[in-house]
């Protein structure tokens, strides 16, 4: 992320993780044919500015200034938080974190994790070992969830 805001992403965009399009193919080959050895600018919408992105495995998120979250890579497990399971090729909003305003994000392999300004956290992805603090082992939750903590 800039100063001036802008998010740059570089290297492997074999699941749409850098935001830039669909991937080539869907396999190895050489970094240079991926999403580019050089950055490339992410196609945030023009009344965004990034603050912080947060890498997973296969997924990035990119949160605003305003604490708007956008999501983009696979989703197989959930983890972009954007209610189905499909992957997004480019920047989708977090639309169950719509009304609240976000302070830090974390994205892990395949879940994801952000806390509120006011402290509150929300946790959406993989549940199968419980990661995501809910109470219970197993699913995946598809848009983000309130986690009771304390």
């Amino acid at each position: 992320v800039t100063s001036s805001g802008d998010a740059y992403v570089a290297g492997e965009n074999t699941h749409g993780q850098a935001g830039v399009g669909p991937p080539a193919v869907e396999h190895d080959f050489p970094l240079d044919q991926i999403a580019g050895a050089s950055p490339f600018l992410v196609g945030l919408p023009s009344n965004h500015i990034a603050a912080r992105v947060s890498c997973g495995e296969a997924h990035t998120l990119i949160l605003t200034s305003s604490g708007v979250l956008f999501g983009m890579g696979d989703n197989s497990k959930g983890q972009l938080g954007v209610g189905t399971v499909t992957a997004s090729y480019y920047p989708a909003v977090v639309a169950s974190l719509a009304p609240v305003t976000l302070g830090q994000t974390s994205a892990g392999r395949f879940h994801s994790t952000a806390t509120s300004t006011d402290g509150k956290l929300f946790a959406w992805g993989d549940n199968a070992c419980g990661q995501l603090g809910l109470g219970r082992v197993g699913g995946v939750s598809t848009t983000a969830a309130s986690v009771s903590v304390g």
